[in-house]
């Protein structure tokens, strides 16, 4: 998972789930969760951490702050209160790891060290790029960007008939050959394009001649660019509300 996930509390579940997780955090200079743990101020490194989460605040707690994290009541922590549960165990490694370009990227994981030393752990990272591409193209291509309903069971369903059309357009997109000679760039599907065009197949009646789907999504393709060097775009994080189906109504 990506940044906007690391808290304590997510940690848990997935463990007691059984599952194991690798998660790309904020860096050793922000306020994120690495900045109360006692880790080195610079390189890269490969530290295991073991703490007492605790909603107590007494003076064992604060006199020693490498084995407790006090977890304020603003955090939400769903096995820690005030009277049974006063303490719970957690451990997790912090991986810090140079790229390429000479930035530092860092990852909190419970996958051991032994089987996922942090060259696995980087190319495991380096993964996560094609969950990123298909994030954009469910929300921007396909629409999950906006919900047209306010209910659960509606949005639920939303989100169900994207993935569907998202999965529909990949599998197609998946069986085109692209010739890629005598052109100066390698060449790519259009995405976009292509699901326009299979929500068209979908949506067509018995009494419309049929279309050929893969031979549209080859006649759409784009160049595949290089990145360049230092290339980089900054998210932008911002709420979303329902857009209604009677927005146009007078």
């Amino acid at each position: 998972m990506d940044r906007g996930y690391e808290s304590y509390n997510n940690f848990a579940h997935i463990a007691r789930k059984g599952w194991n997780y690798v998660i790309r955090v904020k860096d050793l200079d922000s306020n994120g969760i690495l900045s109360g743990l006692r880790l080195p101020s610079s390189g890269a490194f490969d530290i295991d951490v073991h703490l007492t989460l605790t909603k107590k605040q007494t003076k064992e707690v604060k006199a020693h702050p490498e084995i407790y994290k006090f977890v304020p009541s603003t955090s939400t922590f769903d096995f820690l209160d005030l009277h049974e549960n006063l303490f719970y165990p957690i451990s997790f490694r912090v991986v810090r790891f140079v790229l390429p370009s000479g930035a530092y990227e860092t990852v909190i994981t419970d996958l051991s060290a032994a089987d996922f030393p942090p060259d696995e752990i980087k190319y495991i990272y380096n993964m996560r790029w094609g969950i990123e591409t298909s994030f954009r193209a469910l929300k921007y291509t396909v629409g999950l960007a906006n919900f047209h309903a306010k209910k659960q069971e509606s949005i639920t369903q939303e989100i169900f008939a994207r993935m569907i059309m998202y999965n529909f357009a990949e599998m197609m997109t998946s069986h085109v050959i692209i010739s890629q000679m005598d052109k100066r760039h390698p060449y790519q599907v259009n995405f976009t394009v292509a699901v326009h065009v299979c929500r068209h197949f979908l949506r067509s009646r018995d009494d419309e001649p049929p279309t050929d789907v893969e031979a549209l999504i080859r006649k759409n393709i784009l160049p595949i660019r290089p990145i360049r060097p230092g290339q980089k775009n900054t998210r932008k994080i911002r709420s979303k509300s329902s857009v209604s189906f009677v927005y146009r109504v007078a």
